[in-house]
């Protein structure tokens, strides 16, 4: 977190670590064994098995949306390199005392290894604030509102923390069809793992109370019937959603993605 450039938007972290204490989680994992050898040819590492940690910040500068991918774990700098040239030829750069790598149509992000066990993965926008924060210098996303949010929930297994911008909330209602989105301000949410089930967790914070009267309704509405619906209140502009699932529930939430990803 506190490579986070101060201008983010959003940051979502990860313990994986942590997850993959959970049986569930394990079991999630072991069915996706199979796969885990393809993984390593085309990546240098299986993110399933060695990643630990990993955080995700975002933010626009200027009309642009920059971000950035933090990741820790087994990771073999040499071994992620030779992965990657074997699908194209890697680029690299030196800035201010960092080698960063990246392919040569200067089209994708940028890479770097600023230590052991650690990749960092950042579009050209952010390379500079986040250079300045390995540095210790510039401001991070801890001191600002957004950052004292994430502390509020960043012990959590996974978790989200966003405020959102009016070209935000506009570009969200509009691909969701909920026009009550736009009165969305900010949001938070995490996961817990628990021995049975994973336990989700979603606030959301709106611009106005009728607002928050419209998105409690339309969820109680589109959930009606279901055979797991969310426990959803609401308290003054704040809407809170709370759902558990369990491995049967999961492992069909992912065969529905896997197939819309075909």
């Amino acid at each position: 977190m506190r490579l986070v450039p101060s201008e983010a938007v959003l940051v979502l972290g990860i313990d994986l670590k942590a997850l993959r204490g959970s049986p569930m989680v394990r079991q999630l994992l072991t069915d996706e064994q199979p796969r885990a050898r393809d993984r390593v040819t085309q990546m240098g590492f299986d993110p399933a098995r060695d990643l630990e940690q990993v955080v995700v910040a975002a933010g626009n500068v200027g009309h642009r949306l920059e971000f950035v991918v933090l990741l820790r774990g087994r990771l073999e700098r040499r071994q992620i390199l030779s992965a990657l040239q074997e699908r194209t030829e890697l680029s690299r750069r030196s800035q201010r005392g960092f080698t960063l790598y990246r392919d040569p149509s200067r089209a994708g992000p940028l890479l770097l290894f600023p230590g052991p066990r650690t990749m960092i993965v950042v579009s050209e926008g952010y390379c500079d604030a986040l250079l300045s924060r390995l540095l210790g210098q510039g401001r991070s996303v801890l001191d600002t509102p957004l950052g004292v949010r994430a502390r509020t929930v960043r012990q959590s297994s996974a978790w989200v923390t966003t405020r959102l911008s009016l070209a935000l909330r506009d570009y969200v209602a509009s691909r969701t069809g909920w026009a009550a989105l736009k009165g969305v301000e900010l949001a938070q949410g995490d996961i817990k793992p628990q021995a049975d089930r994973l336990d989700l967790r979603l606030d959301l914070q709106m611009d106005a109370v009728q607002g928050a009267r419209l998105v409690q309704h339309r969820v109680q509405q589109y959930s009606r019937g279901a055979p797991n619906p969310p426990r959803v209140t609401r308290d003054g502009r704040r809407v809170s959603l709370r759902l558990s699932l369990t491995l049967a529930q999961l492992r069909g939430i992912r065969k529905v993605a896997a197939s819309m990803l075909r």
